[in-house]
């Protein structure tokens, strides 16, 4: 039903902080477990329903009269099309296959900043410093993932082993059928695409960040009227989100999801930038962890 589409992008937009406390191994277990299930979130919407905007539709009507200009047909390019989807679907993928093309421990940093208070047990700013053991298939075996505040002081620690995601820091557990996927897009990806389906412009373009050239992705979904989430300072009028890739070495370099208020400021709802993703050793003091147990 219609009601059940709308609703469903109300889950997807409130959703993003679960993708970051949960599908980046947030306060208590781990990434891949967030496509598994979508928490009732409806509490955060303050008004009634609001509609994502059918972008693309608009934009189809606007350039069906002049359909037969040159400038007409070259406006449209850079706008939501197949194209886009699949570059950015292909550019994932492709990391990913790159990555994970060996077994062995696999290191990922990153960096995740908010300007709105995040919900969860952990500081509004903080360092994820993972360790993931990959196996031939590609896909996780145990892990040891640690929470840092701005100044390096410990704030959480997790680890996977056996099937169960074990929280050392709460000594709470969840058990899972098997090994999980790591997703190095955090799952942002999947998310555009999906508003992308829904009407929202996906756009991609060459960009730069800090000097150095970029491949971005966007999308912007704006919303019928005025929505307030629970954690915005006003009313939200639409959202965008961010994938930004290294052009020399495609790589992810930043992700963003960003909160458009009806006075036309911005809001950081979280930005992510990934600062290492390399093959090593499990330090000694993890492996002790892990065959420590519970």
């Amino acid at each position: 039903m219609k009601t059940d589409k709308n609703r469903k992008f109300i889950i997807i937009s409130l959703f993003v902080l679960i993708l970051v406390g949960v599908t980046l191994l947030g306060v208590r277990f781990a990434p891949a477990l967030a496509n598994e299930f979508y928490p009732d979130h409806y509490y955060l919407v303050r008004t009634n329903e609001p509609h994502l905007i059918n972008d693309k539709a608009t934009e189809t009507a606007k350039q069906s009269s002049a359909e037969n200009e040159l400038e007409d047909q070259e406006s449209v390019a850079n706008t939501s099309t197949p194209d886009a989807a699949t570059l950015l679907q292909n550019m994932v993928q492709d990391f990913e296959n790159n990555i994970f093309s060996q077994p062995g421990w696999l290191h990922y940093v990153y960096y995740q900043e908010s300007e709105v208070s995040n919900g969860v047990a952990l500081p509004q700013n903080y360092f994820v410093d993972g360790w993931y053991l990959i196996n031939e298939a590609g896909i996780v075996t145990q892990d040891v993932v640690s929470y840092y505040d701005d100044a390096g002081n410990l704030n959480q620690r997790g680890i996977f082993k056996d099937n169960t995601f074990i929280n050392l820091s709460t000594k709470e557990e969840m058990e899972t059928e098997g090994p999980y996927k790591l997703k190095l897009d955090l799952g942002v990806t999947k998310y555009m695409l999906e508003m992308q389906t829904e009407g929202s412009i996906l756009t991609h373009e060459v960009s730069t960040l800090d000097e150095k050239p970029v491949i971005k992705f966007s999308v912007i979904g704006n919303y019928d009227k005025p929505t307030i989430f629970g954690n915005s300072s006003q009313p939200v009028e639409s959202v965008r989100m961010t994938i930004l890739f290294d052009q020399a070495t495609e790589a992810i370099s930043d992700m963003e999801y960003v909160y458009i208020l009806i006075d036309g400021t911005e809001e950081l709802f979280y930005k992510v930038q990934p600062s290492t993703l390399a093959w090593g050793d499990l330090p000694q003091e993890f492996v002790r962890l892990l065959e420590g147990g519970k």
